[in-house]
């Protein structure tokens, strides 16, 4: 989910925390971060967590995170040269 759709859409997942419940963000310029969602991914469907449609959406999130951060890492890189 877009950072501004996550924060405007009150069932969210970020929304739905309890104030005292620790969170983790990864953001989609960090290379890693798709990474990581395809390995929760994984988890989550290798342990039968999660529904197949959440993990098929996270996969799918993963994806354009991977986008996301190569196209900002040719923009940093065209900023520093």
């Amino acid at each position: 989910m877009l950072k501004r759709e996550e924060l405007a859409t009150p069932t969210s997942c970020i929304n739905k925390a309890a104030p005292d419940e620790p969170v983790f963000v990864l953001r989609g310029k960090d290379l890693c971060s798709a990474y990581a969602v395809r390995q929760w991914a994984n988890v989550a469907e290798q342990g039968g967590h999660h529904g197949p449609e959440k993990i098929a959406h996270a996969r799918a999130w993963a994806d354009e995170m991977e986008a996301y951060a190569h196209r900002a890492a040719i923009a940093a890189a065209g900023a520093t040269a």
